[in-house]
């Protein structure tokens, strides 16, 4: 089959292991003919935002790339919240996909889609959702005039025509359903995934990985990830680590710092010799430090990464909310407070081998829920 993966709701960075990355990489594997179109914007090493230029080229997860523009008619400062572009129409036409991915339920260009489905009945349209009610519609502006008027609008005229709508949590199927009175007939959870590696990869990126940070077996690596923010709570969680003094453990940091956290979070850093911070990884890079790490962290905001965390069985330390309940079986710790976390590494401390156990729940949830290969066959339906 043909496939055609729409990143124009989101962003598509070349090389990470974001859900727009694997799941084509995942389509090509099963010998599908598949084509990512996304928008100019990307970001560089330091995970800052730039845009790139209009073209193609063979992407690194293996699918040609067409990079096209905003419509130029759309008043600059407002192209990124309309998210309209020019060519996606020719470029549907000469491709004539049997399947089309959007990512992303909020989108001008939807109505581009629209217009294709219309002259191509029998083409597979699938919608996903990542939006939930902690990463948008936070503020008045933005629920009633940006998602309950304009996206809503845009995606109620399509949905007769979508055949499903993917929801990435539970918390995303709850925004679909309750913001864009999603048909619930047509919404269900298809969380983001991961890569399951063998026992041999998995012990080998381990030992190496460790090896490298110079970080011996009896250390205790706890890891978070991702560009942080004040949502991340990457200051409390590092403010109740170094409070608690064991040299059993170290925390590494791999990702970027927004200005607002920079200043607090360097300080923290340069106070406890415990902490390291390696700055941004590529996707490999991230596959090995959560091989190497016993603890994913993530005390804030979700994150992608989380997933991938558990696919590479790693116990996880999560914020308590609804869209991590069902990652988190016997193979974890649910929180309300970063307080909590002194608790935690005082239990870890006392007994470490608990940790061994929570690895083998984590890749049993992983194999079950979160196997791209397993995610991929739901789109050929």
């Amino acid at each position: 089959m043909k496939i055609a993966h729409l990143c124009l709701s989101c962003f598509y960075f070349d090389g990470f292991s974001y859900q727009e990355n694997v799941l084509p990489r995942q389509n090509i594997a099963d010998g599908h003919e598949t084509i990512i179109i996304a928008s100019l914007e990307s970001i560089d090493k330091n995970g800052k935002m730039i845009f790139l230029n209009e073209g193609s080229y063979l992407g690194s997860d293996g699918a040609m790339v067409y990079r096209i523009p905003y419509n130029k008619k759309i008043p600059k400062r407002i192209q990124h919240k309309v998210r309209s572009y020019q060519g996606l129409l020719d470029k549907l036409h000469e491709f004539k996909p049997d399947i089309i991915y959007f990512h992303g339920i909020s989108a001008y260009e939807l109505l581009t889609v629209k217009k294709y489905k219309m002259l191509n009945p029998n083409v597979k349209l699938i919608v996903d959702v990542h939006s939930d009610k902690n990463n948008s519609a936070t503020n008045w502006i933005s629920k009633y005039l940006l998602h309950k008027f304009f996206y809503r609008s845009v995606f109620k005229s399509i949905e007769p025509l979508i055949d499903k709508i993917f929801c990435c949590s539970l918390e995303a199927k709850d925004f679909a359903e309750e913001i864009y009175e999603a048909d619930k007939k047509k919404t269900e959870f298809y969380p983001l995934g991961g890569e399951c590696l063998s026992d041999q990869e998995y012990s080998q990126r381990r030992s190496e990985t460790r090896s490298l940070l110079n970080i011996d077996d009896d250390k205790i690596l706890l890891l978070q990830t991702g560009k942080i923010n004040k949502k991340k709570k990457a200051i409390e969680a590092l403010s109740v680590f170094s409070k608690f003094k064991s040299d059993k453990f170290i925390y590494l940091i791999i990702g970027a710092f927004e200005d607002n956290v920079e200043e607090q979070m360097n300080q923290l850093i340069a106070q406890d010799n415990r902490v390291r911070f390696l700055g941004w990884a590529d996707s490999n890079q991230l596959k090995n430090y959560l091989c190497a790490s016993d603890l994913y962290i993530q005390p804030g905001s979700q994150s992608a990464t989380m997933q991938q965390s558990l696919c590479l069985r790693n116990p996880v330390l999560l914020d308590n909310v609804k869209s991590h309940t069902v990652f988190v079986k016997e193979n974890g710790w649910l929180i309300n407070d970063t307080n909590e976390i002194n608790g935690i590494l005082e239990l870890i401390d006392q007994s470490p081998e608990i940790l061994s156990k929570m690895s083998e729940n984590s890749y049993s949830i992983a194999i079950q829920l979160l196997s791209y290969k397993s995610l991929a066959n739901k789109i050929y339906f």
